[in-house]
């Protein structure tokens, strides 16, 4: 998907979001994808809906998840957001801006998205912060060896997470921190380091890179199958996860530990 660059975009008044950092998780829904891209249309603007609408099917249905769990973030958070976002756009960094109808990039509110499969997550806070999803057993073992050192690997493994899942819960950690920073793979996730268990997941600590910010803290989760994570700086939280609608038939996202 082609960015819009967001960089020139004016910003609006700020909004003082109330509800702290909100993660929703979705499934897309058994329609057709017509159906599903005329909701975007409305609801984000013909940009996006024709960017989604020429990606390859087996991508579009975790972009449009995606999109319908950050809708309900929106209307979980403050209603007035709702009204205030009528689209979305991205940065030169590759992050999502939330606009208003006139094109105005919204203050005081940064969001995140992901998704694999049918599943997507979105996140919303106040403040820059990362969401990341994966299949719990897409990597093996030796992938956890590339991206993490044994100190990193001995902390999720003495946290009661399982071998099978340990690679996916580790990138999803370091994936979701990359992409608060705004920096990507430009940083090395071996230099995003795993540095000790907090309650509901882990603090995370970038190394030699004095321009973002060093530590965060990741929530971490497992549901429907995969392993979710949301990156948020160290001491900002808690993260509240809810289900969409979509999920309501698998239920039992519990947090790490």
């Amino acid at each position: 998907m082609q960015p819009v660059f967001a960089d020139a975009i004016r910003r609006s008044a700020p909004i003082r979001l109330r509800a702290g950092i909100r993660a929703v998780l979705a499934l897309a829904p058994s329609l057709p994808d017509s159906q599903l891209l005329l909701w975007v249309r409305e609801r984000f603007g013909d940009e996006l809906a024709d960017d989604l609408k020429h990606l390859p099917d087996r991508r579009r249905r975790g972009h449009l998840a995606s999109r319908l769990a950050l809708d309900r973030a929106l209307r979980l958070a403050q209603a007035e957001l709702v009204e205030r976002v009528a689209g979305l756009r991205y940065s030169l960094d590759g992050r999502p801006v939330l606009v208003s109808a006139s094109g105005m990039a919204v203050s005081g509110i940064c969001c995140s998205l992901a998704h694999t499969g049918r599943a997507g997550l979105a996140v919303i806070g106040p403040s820059p912060a990362g969401a990341d999803i994966e299949p719990e057993r897409r990597f093996g073992l030796e992938f956890a060896t590339r991206i993490a050192e044994s100190e990193e690997r001995d902390l999720v493994t003495n946290a009661g997470i399982p071998s099978e899942v340990l690679p996916a819960t580790v990138w999803t950690a370091k994936e979701s921190v990359l992409k608060a920073t705004g920096t990507g793979l430009r940083i090395d996730p071996r230099n995003v380091r795993i540095v000790a268990r907090i309650p509901g997941g882990w603090r995370l600590h970038v190394e030699g890179r004095r321009q973002v910010p060093c530590d965060w803290d990741v929530a971490s989760y497992g549901a429907a199958g995969c392993r979710l994570a949301v990156a948020h700086s160290a001491g900002s939280g808690p993260v509240s996860l809810d289900l969409h609608p979509t999920m309501w038939r698998r239920r039992g996202a519990e947090v790490a530990g």
